[in-house]
């Protein structure tokens, strides 16, 4: 008879959490799951699903606009409904969720859509029920969420990419805090939708870490789509008004009247509370944990599922003669070396079968076309 309840206990109902559960559960282990929030995690509730479908929708008012250079001719001025596609948008992440949930279901897995917190190498218990669970194995995957960073007076009146999809009405003035990808995104897409949009960055250039040349001709095209870029400035408070407005104070400058301020300085390790330091798992000073090149933390019972910050990557998206495009790590090892079939991966297009045979002859074939400037990754069984 075993001491533990289950084997494998996830923290965390994510993209990871799910297919780590259903995965395991796949292979015959006992398996538990526990959420606090709605099955699915950032991407599919509040991130990359719902962020893309609110990017299709802002694309159609260049559409219309390019129709007519193509004959086609309007009865009258296409009208934008937010809460249309907010609801729409709603509805179709509550759909992606329910597949999530009858995937674990599926599987075997045990829910729990409670908020879990480990109490030792092998403890968990659920804080609303108050049920103990004692796991074999504890995966840690809760991701990130946004941060207030510095904290400064009145932020509790800005909002997170939490709460920009459920918007009560489309603001006509937006305030975006932050000069990252997600800030620039949002800036991007509500500009579109026509409201008006000012980015406010302390950095003297967005999308810091990125080429210089793309940084470059992208804050160009921001202007020229007709969003308002402070950079160079920090926000010492915001007041709400009298109508229900925000006014951002500046360190320097005018201040900024805006209806929504939303604030997309960056996102930190969601490990707040958690009880790792309980369990004595090591972590570094934003809380992410710290593992080894396994993902295995400082206690054996308990690897890491997300919490690693990543390198970032660039995309080639261009296809030459119908060949996969790769994912290149900007700091990734040098060109030919036995680790960079570690760094490469295929990416959706067009991608090559992998390859066959024993485990000890499996090999991935790394081609570097120096003409075109792409690394290919490919079976050592295809020609590229």
């Amino acid at each position: 008879m075993t001491d533990f309840d289950v084997d494998l206990f996830v923290i965390g109902a994510g993209s990871g959490g799910t297919r780590a559960a259903r995965i395991a559960a796949g292979h015959g282990a006992r398996v538990m799951i526990a959420e606090e929030d709605r099955i699915g995690g950032t991407c599919v509730i509040r991130g990359c699903v719902p962020k893309k479908l609110f990017v299709y929708a802002s694309r159609f008012a260049e559409d219309f606009e390019d129709a007519a250079g193509f004959g086609w001719t309007l009865p009258q001025a296409p009208v934008f409904d937010w809460a249309t596609l907010r609801d729409a948008v709603a509805n179709e992440v509550t759909r992606l969720s329910g597949l999530y949930r009858k995937g674990l279901e599926g599987a075997k897995v045990a829910i729990r859509e409670e908020r879990a917190v480990v109490e030792g190498p092998h403890q968990v218990r659920l804080v609303k029920s108050g049920e103990v669970i004692r796991a074999r194995h504890i995966l840690v995957a809760t991701g990130g969420w946004p941060s207030f960073d510095p904290p400064i007076p009145g932020g509790e009146l800005g909002i997170s990419s939490n709460e920009v999809f459920n918007l009560p009405a489309l603001p006509k003035r937006l305030l975006v805090v932050g000069g990252g990808y997600i800030a620039l995104e949002f800036a991007s897409l509500f500009a579109r939708l026509g409201v008006a949009v000012t980015v406010l960055h302390r950095g003297d250039n967005i999308l810091r870490g990125f080429d210089e040349d793309i940084r470059t001709r992208l804050r160009d095209a921001l202007v020229h789509a007709g969003i308002t870029l402070r950079l160079g400035c920090t926000i010492d408070r915001i007041e709400e008004l009298a109508d229900g407005s925000r006014r951002a104070h500046c360190a320097k400058g005018e201040p900024i009247d805006a209806d929504v301020v939303l604030v997309a300085t960056g996102r930190r390790p969601n490990t707040k509370g958690l009880g790792l330091d309980k369990a004595g798992v090591a972590q570094g000073p934003l809380g992410e944990i710290k593992v080894d090149a396994a993902s295995a933390s400082s206690v054996p019972s308990i690897p890491r599922g997300s919490m690693k910050p990543r390198r970032q990557s660039i995309r080639a998206d261009t296809r030459v003669r119908s060949r996969p495009s790769a994912m290149v790590s900007t700091s990734g090892p040098s060109k030919g070396s036995a680790e960079l079939r570690q760094w490469l991966w295929v990416c959706n297009r067009n991608p090559p079968s992998p390859p066959k045979g024993p485990p000890e002859k499996r090999r991935w074939k790394v081609r570097s076309d120096t003409t075109e400037g792409m690394v290919v990754l490919s079976s050592s069984s295809r020609r590229v």
